[in-house]
């Protein structure tokens, strides 16, 4: 049964290193992909919560404009069952996501762990649109890297 289906739009960018800046919230994050499905456990940092697990189907539309389709709310037993094998077998990610709100922007700072990679997502936004970044921030820009198939999650995963 699907849940929800919402239009995403987005644009990346890869950082030298995690801004300073006070966060509006951070998330611990682990996800994983199999049989073309991302399964995703998120939680407050710093909370007892046992956060939400999720079943999401996305789909590409063009570069930086995808549907997700959230197939299911599934429980910790059910994100534990589909977990089999090494992380490397079912293309697991863990990444703490740090989130920071600028001139009505959402921007999700994800600094991955056991890589050494920052990428910064902006939400909400085309392609052509000129984005105003905190000068925290446009300070620890390497390069715009949206559309660019080695810095999705999936292909992170791998």
């Amino acid at each position: 049964m699907i849940k929800k289906s919402q239009e995403e739009m987005e644009r990346k960018f890869l950082l030298k290193k995690l801004p300073y800046l006070t966060a509006d919230v951070i998330y611990n994050i682990t996800q994983y992909y199999k049989d073309g499905l991302r399964y995703r456990h998120s939680w407050i940092v710093g909370t007892s919560s046992i956060g939400t697990f999720e079943k999401i189907r996305k789909t590409k539309i063009t570069t930086g404009h995808n549907i997700e389709t959230e197939i299911e709310t599934i429980d910790h037993i059910q994100f534990n069952k589909n977990k089999y094998g090494s992380a490397q077998e079912r293309h697991e990610i863990k990444k703490k996501r740090h989130v920071f709100t600028y001139n009505d922007k959402k921007l999700e700072v994800d600094v991955f762990e056991d890589l050494n990679l920052i990428i910064m997502e902006v939400e909400d936004v085309t392609l052509n649109e000129i984005i105003k970044f905190p000068p925290q921030i446009e300070n620890v820009i390497l390069l715009e890297v949206t559309g660019l198939k080695q810095f999705d999650n999936y292909e992170l995963a791998s």
